[in-house]
Parts: structure tokens; C-alpha cells; sequence
């Protein structure tokens, strides 16, 4: 997995950073770095290839360095907004795009970013930290307090890796979330030393004091008003079609299909971009759900890695559907079956969009 950590109001920042990195726990997540500066350090670690997740962007000129675990989705209008040249914008990566989108906009940037993020930006003008998370907070991000310093990490794990951060329970907390079913949002963990950053939030740290501001105001987004059902349902569609869009890159693409509505639209729509793109002229594979895997023949060859996990790193496609295409499927198929129109679980939304 991607993370990031951080250690700030330390002299032995760097150590700590390291001792947060989480181990690599698969072979492609081998890419690790570190940034410091006097008593402050950021770390990530993330897979290898692709413009997402966790990275270190530094500008030496205007001292600011970013560390962000991020999936940004309207690439093209923000670099267009930033004026990002097109030589360079497939190289850049969400955290060297944070890093521009916060010198072009300083603390208003987290209003202009979309997608997936969180993450950590230093001033070194001013000698302020700022930490930040994205309004639905997907990607989380956590912080202890330990005798005036901070730190900060993707993982509660990653915290607890630094023998000064208690693992001691919040018992408060605990108790109200056993015994309420729906509790407020707030940045209590379980654990009494660790706290989360709140969704749609920016912490601002400066000489010690930490402030809390929040950035994501839904209730100022513009009402929607069109002319006719038929409008809302298009303008609809063309905002899914747009969030599908966002998330497709030249990685290998997988869809679990539930067999609703959502996931096979979604799949539908992935398949048709594709197609568009010209790299959607392959078959699609379907590989059976690892509850019924497991039930049939948990493993194939060697090692523990599930036979429907094996079959699927050893294809090529473009769009994955992990769903069952029939009942009468075995991992002998898995590499060959391509979906077809009467067995796939799209099958609802492929009439429809027909």
C-alpha cells in the first residue's frame, strides 16, 4: 500500500520517520523516500509506476515540500489552470501537482483539487506545517502529540511503531461506539494518544499550536436547475462517465461486480472508454469471487497467493471483471473464458446503453 509519514518539532526527526515507513509487503512496493529539513522529515513509500499515490515534491526556491498520498482526478483542467506545459504533464506526478496547486494557491488550493487525498505541506517561510484531507476522507491520515512535537502517518500502525506514542485505549471512546450506532464525526481514535485528521479539515501548525480550519463547504455549492428529467439524467450520466474516465490509466483495470446496477455501469462505462482510447480491443476476463474460489480450489501452484489472484496477475486485459461468468466455472478457464453478452453480469446495463 502507498503512506506517508512525518515528524515535526523533533531533533531526531529522520529517525522517526523511518521507524513509521512501513515494511514493503509485496514486491512492486519497493519505492521509498525520505525529505528533512532541521527538525522536521517526511517520508513515503508506494508502488512502483504510475503518476498516483504516495510521493515527496520539494521546491528549493520557494521552500516548500509536500508529502501526499493522492489520486487527483481532473488532471487536464488543473494543470490547464496551473499552466503546466504538455511536455510535462504526463510525468508529473499528485504531489508535484499539490506542490504547484499550493504555490499558485497557498492555503485555498484544497478547494480546487479532486480525487483521493491526503496530505503534508511545509512552509519554510512562514515555519508552518499544514496537513490536509480530502472532503470525504478516503485517504486517512493520523497524528500523535508526544511533549510538544507531532507526527503524523497514513496507518495508526505506522504511530504506534515509535515507542513514544502510547497504544493505551481511549476507553471513552470505545464505550460510545459500542454503544451508539451512529456517532458524531470527530478526530478521537480509539487509541488515547492517536488522532485523525478530520475530513474536508486543514490542520495548520505553527510554533507549537495547532488550529483546525475547514476547507470543504458543501453548503455553498451552486444550486442545480435544468430544464426536464431527461437533463438530470443525462447530466447525470455525463458526470459518471466523467468519474469512470479519471480513474482509468495504463494500469491493468478491475471491476468487482456485484451484480447491481452500480458496479456493472461502471463497468459498461470502463469498457466503452477504453474501446474509445484504443487500448479496449482485448477480451474481458471474468474470475470468480474468492468465497467461492476458496471453495472450489483455494490454491494453484505454489505459494499462498488464491488461484483466482495468480490467474489474474498472469493476464494481460484491459478490464478485469472479478464476478463468476457461470456457475459451471473452474480455474481452468479463468485465463481463457472471455465474457460474453448472455453470461456477463453487465448484461442489464449493456441493453440499457445499447
Amino acid at each position: 500500500m502507498s503512506a506517508i509519514c512525518g515528524a515535526y518539532g523533533r531533533p531526531d526527526a529522520q529517525r522517526a520517520v523511518a521507524a513509521m515507513l512501513p515494511p514493503p509487503g509485496h514486491p512492486s512496493e519497493q519505492l521509498a523516500n525520505t525529505w528533512s529539513a532541521q527538525e522536521l522529515a517526511f517520508g513515503c513509500r508506494r508502488a512502483v509506476g504510475g503518476p498516483n499515490g504516495a510521493s515527496i515534491a520539494f521546491d528549493r526556491r520557494a521552500n516548500l515540500a509536500v508529502a501526499a498520498d493522492a489520486r487527483l482526478d481532473g488532471r487536464p483542467a488543473l494543470q490547464d489552470a496551473l499552466g503546466i506545459r504538455a511536455s510535462e504533464r504526463l510525468r508529473l506526478t499528485d504531489a508535484e501537482l499539490v506542490l504547484a496547486a499550493w504555490k499558485r494557491w497557498g492555503q485555498d488550493s484544497p478547494q480546487r483539487l479532486l480525487g483521493d487525498y491526503a496530505f503534508l505541506v511545509w512552509d519554510g517561510n512562514s515555519h508552518t506545517l499544514f496537513c490536509v484531507r480530502d472532503a470525504l476522507g478516503v485517504r486517512p491520515l493520523y497524528y500523535a502529540r508526544v511533549r510538544g512535537a507531532f507526527l503524523f502517518a497514513s496507518t495508526i500502525e505506522a504511530l504506534h511503531s515509535t515507542p513514544d506514542v502510547s497504544s493505551a485505549l481511549d476507553e471513552d471512546m470505545v464505550a460510545t461506539r459500542l454503544t451508539h450506532v451512529h456517532i458524531r464525526a470527530t478526530d478521537r481514535t480509539f487509541f488515547r494518544d492517536v488522532r485523525r485528521v478530520p475530513p474536508g479539515r486543514l490542520l495548520i501548525i505553527r510554533k507549537g499550536a495547532l488550529r483546525s480550519v475547514r476547507h470543504w463547504h458543501p453548503e455553498h455549492a451552486p444550486d442545480v436547475r435544468l430544464a426536464n428529467a431527461d437533463a438530470y439524467a443525462q447530466a447525470l450520466a455525463d458526470l459518471l462517465a466523467k468519474a469512470v474516465a479519471d480513474r482509468l490509466n495504463d494500469s491493468p483495470i478491475g471491476v468487482h461486480v456485484s451484480g447491481g446496477l452500480d458496479s456493472s455501469g461502471i463497468a459498461v462505462l470502463a469498457a466503452r472508454l477504453l474501446h474509445e482510447r484504443g487500448g479496449g480491443g482485448g477480451r474481458r476476463s471474468a474470475f470468480p469471487c474468492r468465497r467461492r474460489a476458496r471453495r472450489r480450489s483455494p490454491m494453484v501452484g505454489q505459494g499462498s497467493t488464491p488461484w483466482w489472484m495468480q490467474c489474474a496477475s498472469r493476464r494481460a486485459c484491459r478490464c478485469c471483471i472479478a464476478r463468476p461468468a457461470r456457475r459451471t466455472w473452474s480455474p481452468a478457464c479463468a485465463g481463457t473464458a472471455p465474457i460474453r453478452p448472455d453470461v456477463c453480469s453487465a448484461r442489464r446495463m449493456s441493453r440499457i446503453n445499447a
